[in-house]
């Protein structure tokens, strides 16, 4: 009996440390929340996640957006409002500089073959 509860004790013991071992590691209640990058160029989004410790990362640009400026931030995740942690990556979508041209065949007296 008296053997059981020393196993108890230490293993109640090692569960404490553990987690508060994991509180520190994973740097538990330090969030930052992740700002609108929406409308904002690369560059300013540059400067205001290195002003807050994050990264960014530039997915890829999206057709053209006329209710954004050319080259600014069209989508962004996590989403703004977010909690992050410190150096978490922000991925970004950036608005093209303007429609893209398609060259249309001359379709005029052809048949369908």
């Amino acid at each position: 009996m008296v053997q059981m509860l020393i196993a108890i004790g230490i293993i109640a013991v090692l569960a404490y440390l553990f987690m508060h071992w994991l509180t520190f590691t994973t740097d538990h209640g330090n969030e930052i929340t992740v700002p609108d990058l929406r409308k904002l160029s690369e560059q300013q989004v540059e400067e205001k996640l290195d002003d807050l410790n994050l990264e960014y990362v530039l997915l890829d640009s999206v057709d053209f957006k006329k209710d954004f400026p050319k080259h600014s931030v069209v989508e962004q995740d996590p989403i703004a409002g977010s909690k992050v942690k410190e150096g978490r990556k922000i991925y970004i979508k950036i608005n093209s500089s303007g429609f893209t041209t398609v060259k249309i065949p001359n379709l005029i007296e052809k048949t369908y073959r």
